[in-house]
């Protein structure tokens, strides 16, 4: 197997409370408490507390700083004393060399506090318990009732006293030794160690108990000191107890300490575990580590198995896959070998399969990752016997009275080894057994659940649970407690159970009356009474049957519906069996309210009966069509955009739906306008017997604005390339195409050999719908050689006429920048952007008229650095 035992754990722990300044402690995630004895003094006993908690690291919270320490004395409970504890000391653990063998490991890395306090006690006989509690225990505790996550905790160390031993004062607690740094895969083995050590060398066992609670409903703060004992244990959810708090396949070694097994799903569990110290053959104290154990869903690169399997039912095939669904096991290597020693079978499959054609025992054997990282092996017992099926049967249910069982398992190959019962009665003698036919008797009533558990001597076993109810009035079972008859026909009775029955002298009984089922033959309505006894016990019922002369039946009305729809028909009338036909389109033919969905006429006819009196009625049912609606193929417009509808129908009239878009939405064929797309509901209604309404939808899309974008004015000179980026259409058409590489492309280039004063392109772009949206874009052809003009004079006064002081580009690849000063050389103005300019305003104010000097800096396309300056006025 994997060595488990190198493998590092990360735990989590629950402790002490603590608070001041209000500090919550639902950060708080574990620790624990122990003391030492340091000698007397004037005639007490000296003691060190140890508290010791554990926080995650980058939580953003605060170890509470003091924390509240109180000790009881165990004769009353009574509270001694409380004590503010301040921080002693803080540190940082974290687990740096995660096994690489485990994938998804989780980050483990914890703040530790230790807090100290010396505390003196005078002798007694029964000793005191110091305390310390959390108001709140970490969200999401997956083995608690759902909404106790929340719950507080306390946590306690036990000093023992005289009555113990005789030197049960001076004593130094056990101390839980084991690392705080752990990693736990869900549904994965594990060991965690839980071991302690006591100084004064006393016996050690430890067991799984119950955490406690503050003794409050939670809340509140922790500058509280906790409440004097007993405490309450948390609540925890099925499946889950202070015995088995990580479930059933999680054991703690009472020698050891050492806690494993397979690990429950991912979440945080609170488990503690309990140390007892035991001095001459005696226990004399208790002491208690209460944790949040984090399973997360990294897994183990393992060879897992059962620890056996089984075919003793009546399949010959297994199937068997490795426990551990790690990404890290790449192969696999499996072998089956007989009692013999010989190979049966091998696979390399990750699931392993095999027919047996003989019985015995096998023993499969696993090896994942052979020669790779992370290898691992084991094996496990497979047993092929079948014919081994377990079950019991019983009887006698009466109150105090025996009540036999009766084991009628069946093995074919070879006998029965041991049986195991457990009869449903705890406190009763008689609970457990392990004969073949075990006898009680109850001494509670209710219901008991029996259980059988059988292990033939080839190693199969099966259990079987069945349950049963044991009362003072034996189960008397009547199949019918009220029936009918037409005269003049005779009805069998019949009862159920065990014993004897006796039936009151009636009108009507004809025979059969100490049995469980006689005849009778009442001409009137009639109760008739049965006595049934088994042992001490008798239970009564009674049957009543009414009497009739003749059948009454009533049918409803002949019905037209829509073609394709359910009817419900109804009769009413006192017969106890009905019977229709033709059985066409029908959901039943023998109940008085069957649905029918007929594609055509049809007459229904229905057959009532009491024993040997008859009675008849008909239905006709007339189906009609659906009045026919086509509301037409769903469309898309532009926005803005309107559409007509037109819709086919053979109705009277139609009725469109939501009206509000719609130009008439009482015509066929209304004009539709919506701003958004919108689904169309199209109703037609006709008088042809169908009450209902022909139905169709159309759903006319709305095409969003085309927010075309494209580069905004510019300049080039002679044999510059320029190239023009438009977004927002899926098409685009330019317009003229002269000088341009592709005219319907986005990101047209162009070269051009004249200069013009200017040139202006007009762009067209589409949507997929063909809705279009057009820019305009204004350009400007220079002569051969770059340059720079930035205007002399510029007006910001708001006619909309040369507002703004910026440089025109010729040739130039980009702006380095434009800066303007004022005549204190003050920057008023810059910028990078060849397209934005100064409006005449510095910090917020206008600036007077006058010459401002202007600096200016850009890359032409050949890659050559220009730089120019010069002054403008502004002028208001």
């Amino acid at each position: 197997m994997l060595q488990l035992k190198n493998i590092r754990w990360l735990i989590l722990f629950a402790i002490c409370v603590f608070g001041a300044n209000n500090t919550y402690a639902d950060h708080i995630t574990g620790g624990e408490m122990y003391y030492q004895y340091v000698g007397m003094q004037n005639g007490n006993y000296m003691y060190r507390i140890t508290c010791r908690l554990l926080m995650r690291c980058n939580s953003g919270r605060s170890f509470p700083n003091p924390i509240q320490i109180s000790v009881f004395a165990n004769e009353t409970n009574a509270r001694l004393t409380d004590i503010a504890v301040p921080l002693g000391d803080q540190t940082t653990i974290s687990l740096g060399n995660t096994n690489p063998c485990i994938s998804n490991p989780p980050e483990v890395c914890y703040e530790v506090a230790r807090y100290y306090t010396d505390i003196s006690l005078s002798p007694s006989a029964q000793g005191y318990t110091v305390a310390a509690q959390v108001n709140f225990r970490v969200n999401g505790l997956a083995n608690l009732i759902f909404g106790a996550s929340g719950i507080g905790a306390t946590y306690i160390a036990e000093i023992p006293g005289a009555a113990a031993v005789d030197s049960g004062f001076v004593n130094n607690s056990a101390h839980f030794t084991g690392s705080d740094l752990v990693v736990v895969c869900a549904n994965s083995p594990f060991n965690y160690s839980f071991s302690a050590v006591d100084p004064d060398g006393d016996e050690l066992q430890y067991t799984f108990c119950a955490a406690y609670q503050t003794g409050t409903s939670g809340g509140g703060m922790n500058n509280a000191p906790p409440l004097a004992p007993p405490y309450p244990t948390v609540p925890y959810r099925e499946g889950y107890d202070g015995n088995a708090p990580l479930g059933s396949k999680v054991l703690v070694d009472t020698k050891t300490g050492m806690v494993r097994g397979i690990a429950p799903e991912t979440g945080y569990y609170v488990i503690t575990v309990c140390v007892a110290e035991i001095r001459n053959g005696k226990v004399i104290a208790t002491q208690r580590k209460d944790i949040q154990l984090n399973i997360t869903g990294c897994t183990l690169a393992a060879a897992l198995l059962s620890p056996a399997y089984q075919l003793c039912n009546e399949s010959n095939e297994i199937r068997v896959e490795n426990l551990s669904l790690s990404p890290l096991i790449q192969t696999y290597s499996w072998k089956l070998v007989n009692q013999q020693g010989s190979t049966v079978a091998i696979s390399t499959n990750p699931t392993f399969t095999h027919k047996f054609s003989d019985t015995g025992l096998y023993r499969i054997h696993l090896n994942t990752n052979p020669g790779l990282p992370c290898p691992d092996s084991t094996a496990a017992d497979v047993r092929y016997y079948p014919g081994f099926k377990v079950g019991f049967n019983y009887t006698g249910l009466c109150f105090r009275s025996v009540t036999r069982f009766q084991d009628i398992t069946t093995t074919r190959y070879g006998a029965i080894g041991n049986r195991n019962w457990v009869l449903g009665e705890p406190a009763n003698s008689q609970n457990l057994s392990q004969i073949a036919q075990p006898i009680i008797t109850y001494l509670l009533e209710g219901t008991k659940a029996a259980f059988l558990r059988v292990e033939n001597i080839n190693g199969c076993v099966d259990s079987v649970s069945r349950s049963l109810t044991i009362s003072k009035d034996p189960p008397l079972q009547i199949p019918f407690r009220d029936t009918l008859i037409c005269l003049p026909d005779t009805l069998q009775l019949q009862v159920l159970g065990d014993g004897t029955f006796t039936w009151d002298a009636a009108p009507g009984i004809i025979n059969g009356i100490n049995t469980p089922t006689p005849r009778v033959a009442p001409l009137v309505t009639t109760w008739f009474r049965v006595t049934q006894q088994v042992d001490n016990c008798i239970g009564r019922d009674s049957i009543q049957v009414r009497v009739v002369n003749k059948v009454s039946l009533t049918a409803g009305y002949d019905s037209t519906i829509c073609a394709g729809d359910t009817i419900q028909l109804r009769l009413t009338g006192n017969a106890i069996f009905h019977q229709w036909s033709p059985d066409v389109s029908l959901s039943t033919t023998n109940s008085v309210q069957p649905k029918v969905w007929p594609g055509t006429l049809t007459n229904y006819k229905v057959r009532a009966t009491i024993s040997n009196c008859v009675a008849e009625e008909n239905f006709k049912i007339t189906p009609v069509p659906y009045p026919q609606a086509e509301a037409g193929p769903d469309v898309a417009i532009c926005y803005g955009n309107s559409v007509q509808l037109n819709a086919q129908h053979n109705g009277l009239r139609v009725e469109w739906s939501p009206p509000a878009t719609l130009s008439n939405h009482l015509l066929s064929n209304p004009v539709a306008s919506p701003l958004q797309t919108t689904r169309y509901t199209l109703l037609v209604y006709d008088n042809k017997g169908c009450p209902k309404t022909g139905i169709d939808f159309i759903t006319v899309s709305v095409e969003p604005v085309i927010d075309l974008q494209v580069t905004t004015d510019t300049s080039v000179v002679v044999g510059q390339l320029l190239q023009l980026n438009a977004t927002g259409a899926a098409l685009y058409q330019w317009n003229p195409t002269t000088w341009i590489s592709n005219p319907n492309s986005g990101n047209a280039t162009f070269r051009f050999t004249t200069p013009y004063d200017e040139l202006r392109y007009t762009l067209v772009g589409f949507n997929s719908a063909g809705c279009r949206d057009s820019a305009e874009i204004s350009i400007r052809v220079f002569a051969n050689g770059t340059s720079i003009f930035v205007p002399n004079a510029f007006t910001p006064n708001v006619d909309g006429l040369n507002e703004t002081l910026k440089p025109t580009l010729a040739g130039m690849e980009r702006l380095e920048y434009f800066r303007v000063f004022n005549r204190y050389g003050e920057l008023v103005f810059t910028t990078t952007n060849p397209y934005q300019g100064w409006n005449g305003i510095w910090k917020g104010q206008k600036q007077a008229s006058g010459h401002y000097v202007w600096m200016v800096q850009a890359i032409d396309y050949k890659g050559n650095v220009i730089k120019q300056k010069g002054s403008s006025m502004l002028l208001r």
